[in-house]
Parts: structure tokens; sequence; C-alpha cells
């Protein structure tokens, strides 16, 4: 049990922030998850030591975080904001200059935050929290001048897409590691492992994926919402947050293995995902650390014990970011 306990926060944002559900449908983009398998609500775990780290705050109205890493991308035409906290604070509270949006009192804690915007400003949050004994997920929507509880991440995100005068398809380019004028691409560490981020820009729609000079996914009424390349050793996994023409989503997940790419399943995915995670912590381990190192972005997860989104997908996540492919970006339709 404590495997998969484990694997479904290993595969934690998908940041479509799509789904292999019954709906078709995913949440945030969890820094490393598979949306559909992320668990409702909370399990529970042993018990951790939580007093690690200062107790901070976040203002979702500063345009800098001194706290860890935020980084600022589209998603799927809404203007989006990914926050991981550095190893070294412990984030308790959530404002948006005088709204308390979250609190997670004496015990809990945020490992991530993805703040969806409308006109520029803060109107969506989705944020992954734990205490000594439960890890779990909550949507926040604003009303007026007070942030409530919503179950509708789907609904309330779909509100917020803008709508371009005009689309763009273009490739993305695995080889990128900068953005370009199409794709905001950025990497981060989690949990342990390597994860580039690439996210289509306003206007722009993926319609086909590239490495080299081969072709690994060319869209058939479909578009990329966001891809996530991880890292493992020898070989690379990547995961394709994808929407069609009826305004679904689907994941579609490969491997490379030197020059070769392949299509896999989902459970061989989160496998291989899974034992990369350990590999890495064993590594850690007999160098003489008790945990993996800390994540080079600021992220939480780089020492966690369960990857995703995005979430963990999550930044990418995945919602809610894929939550259990490594999240940054929470399910959602």
């Amino acid at each position: 049990m404590k495997v998969f306990a484990i694997l479904y926060l290993f595969l934690l944002v998908e940041l479509c922030h799509g789904g292999d559900g019954k709906k078709g449908d995913q949440k945030p983009e969890d820094l490393d998850n598979d949306p559909s398998d992320r668990p409702r609500g909370s399990y529970t775990r042993p018990s951790t030591n939580m007093t690690g780290g200062n107790d901070a705050t976040l203002d979702l109205a500063s345009p800098t975080v001194s706290i860890g890493k935020s980084f600022e991308y589209d998603y799927d035409h809404v203007q989006t904001r990914m926050v991981l906290p550095g190893d070294s604070f412990k984030l308790t509270k959530i404002v948006n200059g005088a709204e308390e949006v979250w609190n997670g009192g004496t015990d809990g804690r945020c490992t991530q935050v993805i703040i969806s915007m409308k006109d520029g400003s803060p109107a969506l949050v989705y944020l992954h929290k734990k205490d000594s004994s439960n890890r779990s997920s909550l949507t926040l929507l604003k009303n007026g001048s007070t942030w409530k509880v919503t179950d509708d991440y789907k609904g309330e995100l779909k509100k917020l897409r803008r709508t371009p005068e005009s689309v763009t398809d273009f490739t993305i380019k695995l080889e990128d590691k900068k953005d370009t004028d199409q794709c905001t691409v950025f990497g981060a560490m989690i949990y342990g492992l390597s994860v580039q981020f690439y996210f289509p820009k306003f206007g722009f729609h993926a319609t086909e994926i590239t490495h080299g000079e081969k072709s690994l996914w060319k869209g058939d009424n479909e578009r990329a919402l966001v891809i996530k390349l991880y890292k493992t050793g020898n070989s690379s996994l990547l995961l394709l947050s994808l929407r069609n023409a009826e305004d679904k989503c689907n994941l579609k997940r490969f491997e490379s293995v030197g020059t070769e790419w392949n299509s896999i399943e989902k459970d061989a995915f989160h496998k291989k995902l899974h034992d990369a995670r350990k590999a890495k912590k064993s590594a850690a381990q007999q160098a003489g650390k008790p945990n993996a190192p800390p994540a080079k972005h600021g992220s939480s997860y780089g020492t966690e014990s369960s990857l995703s989104s995005g979430g963990g997908s999550g930044i990418d996540g995945s919602a809610k970011p894929e939550g259990n492919e490594a999240s940054a970006q929470p399910r959602n339709s």
C-alpha cells in the first residue's frame, strides 16, 4: 500500500490539466502528475517532521517571490503562475494583498501553488498541502474580497480562458531549453528528478513535437497544452497533455532510450518514474545524505518521497495538476 501511495504522489501538475479519467478531464498542471490517477481528497502517510523551515507567507499580489521560485506561463489560453516554495521555507499562509486566501494553521504547509489569472489578477488558486499525516489538494475561487473552496476546478478555469484574435500552429522541439517566440520553456527539480516544461504561448497551438529529425507526435485535431520531459538517468520520459477538437483532454506517454522514442502505457510510465526516484534517493543515501538533494528551483518536492505535477505538472499535475506523473498543473477538461 505504501508503494502505491508514493506512486500517486510521485506522479502528482497534469499540470490537461487533461486526463485518462472517465470524462477525460484533468486538474492543474501539477508539477508531475497524471490527473486521472490522482486520488480524490487526501490519504494517510507516515508521520513526518513538520518543524523544519521558517514559517512563510505568500502574497499573490506581489510580482516577486522571495520564498522560492515562480514561473509564469499560459495554460490553455489562461494566464498562469506557479510557485514552488524553497526547502528552507514552510509556507503556512497565502494572501492576496489584504485578503486571506489560505491558512494552514500550526501543522499545515503548502508545497505547490498554481494561480490562474483574470485580467492580470489572481482569480483561481490550486494548491498542494500537507500536514503531519496527510497530503491533499485544494482549489480556491475568488469571490469578491473573499476566497471560497470550490470543487469545480474545470468549470471555473474554463471561464478564465481568453480568446486569441488568431491562432498559429507550431512545432515544439525538445532540444529547446529556453523560451521561444511560440513557447515558454523552463526546468525544475521534481521529487529529485529534472523536469523540463513546455507551455505554448497565448495565440499559439502546438500541433507537433519533434526531437532532432524525428517527429514523436503529430496532432490529429489535437493540440498539446503542456509537455513534461523527465530525465531518469540513461533514458527520458515524456508526458503530453492534449486537448482535441471536442474540448476533451487526453494524455500520451513516451520513453526514449538512446535516440529511439516509443509509446508506453500509463502503469509502465508510473513505475519507471517511481524507480528513477527511488534510485536517486538510494544514491543520495549511499553518499551519506539523508535525503535527495534540494531542488535547484526551490521546489519542496525535491526531498519528498513521491513525484507526480506538475505535479506534478506540477506543475506540470495534474492537476488536479497531473497528480500521478510528477505534476504541475491540475486536472481539468
